[in-house]
């Protein structure tokens, strides 16, 4: 009988892990390729890119 439970509680821990680590790779891949200037400060001085942050944080 333990073996059953043990058996159902591996499966469980299995698709826990299968989608935290689809989450994990949705929230990367969303980043690495969106269009975000939060992100994608390449063109900016460091001024711009620190008053974007403080405004982009502050903002509700």
């Amino acid at each position: 009988m333990s073996d059953n439970n043990t058996d159902t509680l591996k499966g469980w821990l299995i698709i826990l892990a299968v989608i935290f680590i689809l989450f994990l790779a949705a929230v990367v891949f969303i980043f690495l390729f969106s269009d975000f200037a939060f992100f994608n400060t390449q063109g900016l001085s460091i001024k711009q890119r620190l008053d974007y942050r403080t405004k982009a944080l502050t903002r509700s």
